[in-house]
């Protein structure tokens, strides 16, 4: 009766019933609190009114695109804090 996110390269998102997997993000992203930014993205979209689904799939393409943003100033000492400041604009289109 839940959602499942498994990070890593090709993200998958299921519920056991439907399941997609994301290629957005990259190496850079594996540091501590990323995870927990993915986490904080699918909590507001659920309480936003997604359905669990939904909001897992939609934070995971958020916080990959996020990902693929702050890396363009180098995947090599990125932090959460990189990827939190591109959440914003990964959310707005960029």
């Amino acid at each position: 009766g839940g959602v499942c996110v498994l990070k890593g390269p090709g993200t998958i998102v299921t519920d056991g019933n439907t399941c997609s997997v994301s290629a957005l993000g990259n190496a850079g992203m594996a540091t501590a609190g990323t995870g927990d930014a993915l986490a904080g993205i699918i909590g507001a979209l659920l309480a936003g009114g997604l359905s669990p689904i939904e909001a897992a799939r939609t934070g995971v393409a958020l916080h990959g695109r996020a990902g693929d943003l702050a890396a363009k100033n180098g995947m090599i000492g990125m932090t959460s804090l990189d990827l939190v400041d591109a959440i914003r604009e990964a959310a707005n289109g960029g």
